[in-house]
């Protein structure tokens, strides 16, 4: 434990020999350490959901029957009354009422449980109940009507529960965590705080987010990476606006894929471990982006919450979740070491209450309710004060530079019982005796047969020489020794962070890309895994030892081919190689060979210094060390112009790698040529003038070609890759440039009007701009060049930022008719559904839609869907009944897996996502469940950037391809009952993120396609 949360750092003298922060730390404003106790509120809380709801083998119970340990119980849940919408009107349902149990029985139990000491709060949103708040009627609308159900049923206070696409960010445009800006963030925040506001300090807020929208915001943030998912630590600014006003935050550590926390290293939920790593991010504070950027300014900190202001939450059954569970003697050991270090931790929250009344028989709520109130009391919750010291430099010893010579560390410096390397060698004799009636907590010493033991957890009647190696109890010492100990208590302290590390695997790095530049240098860029140190090797030759970032530049290169390789290393270890080749031509000429190429007409491919890059170059303020840029400053750097993609201070331009703050612009990249197969693969800036301007020019509205017509069907087996209409970090392509590896192009993505249900489409400004001119006609003819190439082209719907909901007949006839039309004037050959989860509620309506433009088209229309993993978990649910409603027209299904958590695979295990198993069995899930083996695809990230988890090698995706067609072993331990030959094959988000990684994903699955069965 760290003394940090207790002392200013300007009062901690660090020793010579570790780093002072004191100097770098970021003052916060006072009112972040405001706190006053809620009346009648325990300094300990066990939190459960209930549902008003009843479900096979859980059923509805009435209120008044829950078990009597639950201090706070969430009502789940207040939702909109129509689904997506974005009006803020809001209801309340308990659908599982009888004629014996009626709603006024039900506000009866909420006064009856309230008047026994119980908190009763309204839970709003879950998973199906997401909405979002775009305009200030819409605030005004959900903060009349969720007052209204408060008032109603006397509820003590709120829970927020947000999923899907509620509140997302503006994507790479809302960078500061203290001052957000997009409008749904801002909107929810004010509406939050009014309601809040308006009950006065004894009404309750609560948090329940999942990890996507908390952890995962220190690798991914949505505000700054617009190569990211825009709802990547969407809550951070949510709860940081709101954390004077908030009770407490309890995480979802269930249902999430394995997160890195601020050590750098990747945790699994369910273990100890991940929950103990989680949950220190919110009481130590972390920088937001930081994993990658390792930039650590005041706008990306989000500073620690109180220890009381943190709650853990889990599954309380087996069935409650698809992973995240532990046993309760791992919960409460994971609780008794917070709370060792961060004194007053709040409690524990589980989905759900139901969950443990029909399986467990309430023993969850029963074991952690009588280890919580033995802690009760036992400590006052004291308000520490907040710093913003970076999270690596609070783990070392710093605190304890003057450790007092005494028998007895400080409390403040008070370790778990794990960091405790040996037994101690001073014993108190006056330990009390072990008394098998008596409750005893984690910490807890007794005598017992003259050996003196410390419980590791909460404990009662379980023997102190009896319960083994790992049960509760631990030996630490003989009763009679009575000699007092000088051993200082850093010793303790510094091994708290090795307690929570996984096993170190060491997976050799993914997405390896190579550029140069005019300044004698080779920059090496690569996906960083979860051990974060590399050996970076040129021509065999190390040339950089354990560097602990995702780029490496190296300096005085001849001209000529020369061999790049990187390595993962650890403790002396090191990975195999990820190797590729780079072509110096000369010190403003190189390319990257990746894969085959065709040499490109001179007047695309050329890769000299035009007289007009010198010209674009020349006209901007070289880069000064130490001064502030924003998202959009240009400054010139060694005879290169690069533009700030972000905030930056310090960052230099040339070293900071691919994924970094500055992009290479104005006259430095050269576009690839318009072949089947690409050509050098390294992308640079295009040519321009600073001057130049291009604008996107739309077809005038009143002359409309139709465009549309028939190409060969589908090969049996495809690859299938997503096309950008946007700018976002990867690199920008003309549809024409895409190279033949890709059988389907799906082009992202439609754009949604103010008329329910309609689309449109036209080339993106920015895209247009990027690539030198585009127009809407240039766009027509490429998909004509692409369909003389065999190749196939249909328009996405959806994505992340552009959900539409089609809930009625009349948005389903606007989207047919509409979607008609552009699939006219585009020509585009089909339609791709990645509306994202419960934009599809109305699953009659699409279904009926897609038929009509189906019909209008014919048979050999092409309809795709791109569903995330957790909303085809069941037939039941409305993604998976949508594909099985349209199964006679359906091409096939591509569902994301990445992205995503563990999830339970058929057969019923539960996989983590990125592993071969997870891929396989998922797969074989859906097949099983109903679609046809050529239905399914398998949906990967093409590069590290491309995705914030699911990145898998092309050798795994092949192997899980081999498994699932010819019945061959994968590497993994799951194996389909059967074989499916017929398998339609892959899919990847995105070619563009192929194309920055020299299109090495496309070319592999080119070839591992062409080797599955042929059927027909």
């Amino acid at each position: 434990a760290s003394e940090t949360t207790t002392k200013k750092p300007e009062t901690t003298k660090a020793p010579e020999t570790t780093t002072k922060v004191a100097e770098t730390t970021t003052k916060v404003p006072e009112t972040t350490s405001s706190h006053k106790p809620i009346q009648g509120l325990n300094s300990r809380l066990l939190i459960g959901y209930y549902h008003t709801w009843d479900n096979s083998g859980n059923p509805f119970i009435k209120l008044r029957d829950v078990d009597k340990n639950w201090d706070v119980i969430n009502i789940s849940f207040a939702e909109p009354v129509s689904a997506g919408s974005t009006d803020g009107k809001m209801k309340f349902n308990i659908s599982g009422l009888t004629a014996d149990y009626t709603k006024a029985d039900f506000k009866n139990d909420v006064k009856a449980l309230q008047a026994q000491g119980k908190k009763i709060v309204l839970s709003i949103g879950g998973y199906e109940g997401y909405f979002s708040l775009t305009s200030q009627s819409a605030v005004n609308q959900f903060v009349s009507d969720i007052k209204s159900i408060v008032d109603e049923y006397g509820f003590d206070g709120i829970d927020i529960d947000l999923e899907q696409s509620s509140v997302q960010f503006e994507s790479g445009k809302d960078t500061d965590i203290n001052n957000p800006t997009s409008p749904k963030i801002v909107n929810m925040i004010n509406a939050i705080r009014t309601i809040v506001n308006s009950y006065g300090d004894d009404f309750i807020l609560s948090w329940a987010p999942e990890t996507f929208y908390v952890q995962l915001g220190y690798q991914f943030y949505g505000g700054i990476n617009q190569y990211c998912d825009a709802r990547a630590g969407v809550y951070l600014p949510m709860i940081n606006a709101l954390r004077n006003e908030t009770t407490y935050v309890h995480v979802q550590l269930y249902n999430s894929s394995p997160m890195i926390a601020t050590d750098n290293q990747s945790y699994n939920m369910g273990t100890k471990e991940g929950i103990v790593a989680m949950c220190n991010m919110l009481l130590n504070g972390f920088y937001v982006n930081n994993y990658y950027t390792k930039s650590q300014t005041a706008e990306k900190y989000f500073a620690p919450l109180r220890p009381d202001q943190v709650v853990i939450g889990v599954p309380s059954s087996a069935s409650a979740a698809g992973s995240g569970q532990v046993s309760n003697e791992t919960l409460q050991s994971a609780f008794t070491e917070l709370n060792n270090a961060h004194p007053g931790l709040r409690g524990i929250m589980t989905w759900s209450i139901n969950w443990d009344s029909s399986q467990n028989k309430n023993l969850f709520a029963q074991s952690n309710g009588r280890f919580l109130d033995s802690l009760s009391g036992e400590e006052t919750t004291k308000t520490p004060e907040i710093t913003t010291k970076a999270p690596e430099t609070t783990k070392v010893a710093e605190i304890t530079t003057k450790a007092p010579e005494t028998t007895k560390a400080p409390e403040t410096t008070k370790a778990p019982e794990t960091t405790t390397k040996t037994p101690e060698t001073t014993i108190d004799s006056e330990y009390p005796q072990w008394n098998k009636d008596t409750i005893y907590t984690g910490g807890n010493r007794v005598i017992y047969n003259g050996k003196v033991y410390q419980a590791k957890w909460w404990t009662l009647g379980d023997n102190p020489e009896t319960c083994g190696q790992w049960g509760v109890w631990k030996y630490v010492g003989d009763a009679t020794v009575t000699q007092p100990t000088t051993k200082a208590p850093e010793t303790t302290t510094k091994t708290v962070e090795t307690t929570t590390k996984q096993e170190i695997v060491l997976d050799k790095p993914f997405g390896l890309v190579v550029t140069s530049t005019a300044n004698n240098s080779i920059t090496v860029v690569w996906g960083r895994g979860t051990i974060d140190l590399y050996n970076v090797y040129i021509d065999g030759k190390l040339v950089s030892n354990a560097v602990a970032c995702g780029s490496y530049t190296y300096t005085g290169y001849t001209a000529g081919r020369h061999t790049v390789a990187v390595t993962t290393t650890y403790n002396g270890k090191e990975s195999e190689k990820t190797e590729t080749v780079v072509d110096v031509k000369g010190q403003t000429e190189t390319t990257t060979k990746t894969v085959e190429t065709t040499k490109a007409p001179e007047t695309e491919a050329t890769t000299a210094k035009s007289e007009e890059t010198t010209k674009a170059a020349s006209g901007y303020p070289e880069w000064v060390n130490g001064k502030v840029y924003v998202k959009g400053d240009k400054v010139s750097y060694n005879g290169n112009v690069y533009e700030a993609q972000w905030w930056t201070n310090g960052d230099n331009p040339e070293t900071c790698g691919q994924w970094g703050v500055w992009r290479l612009t104005d006259g430095t990249t050269t576009k690839p040529a318009a072949t089947t197969k690409p050509v050098e693969t390294t992308k640079t800036p295009e040519v321009t003038t600073k001057a130049q301007e291009v604008t996107t020019s739309k077809e005038e509205e009143t002359t409309q070609d139709n465009n549309y017509t028939v190409n060969k069907s589908l090969p049996e087996h495809i690859v299938t890759g997503y096309w950008h209409n946007f700018t976002n970090g990867a690199a920008n392509l003309k549809l024409s440039e895409v190279p033949s590896y890709y059988d389907l192009i799906c082009v992202s993505f439609a754009d949604s009007t103010s008329t329910p249900g309609e689309v449109t489409f036209s080339v993106n400004g920015d895209l247009s701009k990027a690539v030198g001119g585009y127009t809407d006609a240039q766009f027509i003819q490429d998909i004509k060049t692409l369909k003389e190439r065999n190749q196939h082209v249909i328009l996405s719907i959806g994505g992340a930022e552009g959900t539409i909901y089609i809930t009625s007949q009349a948005a389903a006839d606007n989207f047919a008719n509409s979607l008609i039309k552009v699939i006219e004037q585009f020509g585009f050959e089909g339609v791709d559904i990645d509306l994202e989860g419960g934009a599809v509620a109305g699953t009659e309506y699409i279904a009926g839609a897609l038929r009509k433009v189906h019909n209008h088209f014919g048979d050999e229309f092409i309809i795709t869907m791109a569903p995330e993993t957790y909303y085809m978990q069941s037939p039941t649910s409305n993604y998976f009944k949508l594909a099985l409603d349209i199964k006679d027209i359906l091409t096939v299904v591509n569902m994301q897996y990445y992205n995503s958590g563990s999830m339970v695979g058929y057969g019923g295990g539960v996989y983590s996502c990125g592993s071969v198993d997870f891929l396989t069995s998922l797969a074989t899930l859906l097949i099983e469940n109903g679609l046809r083996p050529d239905q399914v695809g398998i949906g990967v990230p093409s590069s590290a950037p491309a995705a914030g988890s699911g990145l898998v090698s092309t050798n795994t995706l092949t192997s899980a391809l081999n498994c699932l067609t010819k019945g061959m072993a994968s590497g993994g331990s799951f194996m389909p009952p059967k074989t499916y030959p017929s398998l339609r094959g892959v899919m990847t988000w995105s070619i563009n993120w192929d194309a920055s990684n020299g299109y090495a994903w496309g070319s592999a699955m080119d070839k591992a396609i062409d080797t599955l069965p042929k059927t027909k």
